[in-house]
């Protein structure tokens, strides 16, 4: 970790210290959540969400497609519970996910599904992990090559321009998309940085 890194985390860390949360801001904030728990207890398939979380990036992966079930669905408890936009220590949108994430770690401590209206809840902080990762990889790339070939018969033109050595008639080239090939090479972790997450009132306006 940087030490500009640490001197902010030491700025913000006093900061809670001098403002502790209320017991009233704290019995608001579990009051949430307990709407929050109520909204997972409604799902068919938490547990499985969980998983695939923890287990496949469900919540950042491309490959869930454009929608999402499983974070539109937990993104939609936000709202209906009083959980969203919720702000960090400096004022600026918390990123929903790390969000949702600990609300999830909250309610699998408290029973899960076990879970019901008036039991107490106890708050516990949640944990994710920065990895920064060096890889090597081919790209395919798709393009229009451009080509001059002087030869008197269009066979011979199309023999040429379909040929290994077309790039010599080449004047021109526009590249038309690229692909990814997936296949990760020499894989390397550069940084890795633990995060503490907690909820707070302070973090909703309680």
């Amino acid at each position: 970790m940087k030490l500009t890194d640490i001197v902010k985390d030491l700025i913000i860390e006093q900061a809670t210290e001098s403002n502790p949360p209320t017991e009233e801001g704290m019995n608001k904030l579990k009051k949430h959540v307990g709407i929050y728990f109520l909204y997972l207890n409604s799902m068919s398939d938490v547990e499985g969400y969980w998983q695939a979380i923890q287990d496949e990036g469900a919540l950042t992966a491309y490959g869930y497609g454009r929608e999402n079930p499983i974070k539109t669905d937990l993104h939609s408890g936000l709202k209906i519970s009083g959980l969203d936009s919720p702000l960090n220590d400096r004022g600026q949108r918390m990123d929903q996910n790390t969000v949702i994430y600990t609300l999830l770690t909250n309610y699998f401590h408290n029973g899960g599904k076990n879970w019901k209206r008036g039991d107490d809840i106890e708050l516990v902080p949640s944990y994710s992990h920065s990895v920064d990762v060096s890889f090597e990889e081919d790209v395919v790339e798709y393009g229009t090559a451009f080509l001059d070939i002087y030869t008197p018969t269009v066979e011979k033109a199309q023999e040429l321009a379909l040929g290994p050595d077309n790039y010599s008639f080449e004047v021109d080239r526009q590249t038309d998309d690229h692909d990814y090939t997936g296949d990760r090479r020499n894989q390397e972790i550069r940084d890795l940085q633990t995060n503490k997450h907690e909820l707070t009132p302070q973090m909703f306006g309680f």
